[in-house]
């Protein structure tokens, strides 16, 4: 199997389960999960606030290990830096908080409309 090809829902770590989905920036409304999204493990990113999404899980299990969120927009739109807001993770609700942030201002900011919103989460069952 080629390099970076894995298989759904693994890693090569033994123990880690990988979450990813991809969902439309829709600015100050949710975002959309597109039905030929690739999500694993995601179920929904609903929006809280300004820039700061509920992201919820199809299960989890163990700690989160790794977190990407990052936001891809047009070119003449600025960057946006998205983080897991630390100690967030709820296993009762499989829920964790991330936030988008506009750095040249800096404050939070949500994804823009059409915007590609991707998000990574890596979980192992045992952290040593």
């Amino acid at each position: 199997m080629p390099m970076g090809q894995a298989f759904p829902g693994r890693t090569t770590v033994p123990g880690t389960r990988r979450c990813q989905a991809l969902f439309t920036g829709a600015g100050a409304a949710n975002t959309t999960k597109p039905a030929t999204s690739a999500g694993r493990g995601i179920v929904s990113c609903n929006r809280t606030g300004a820039g700061r999404y509920t992201v919820t899980f199809q299960d989890v299990g163990g700690y989160i290990v790794e977190a990407h969120c990052m936001v891809h927009t047009a070119a003449a739109v600025a960057p946006l830096l998205g983080k897991m807001v630390a100690n967030s993770l709820n296993r009762a609700a499989k829920t964790v908080l991330v936030e988008f942030w506009d750095l040249a201002v800096p404050a939070l900011a949500d994804p823009p409309a059409g915007s590609v919103v991707d998000l990574n989460f890596a979980f192992a069952d045992n952290v040593v």
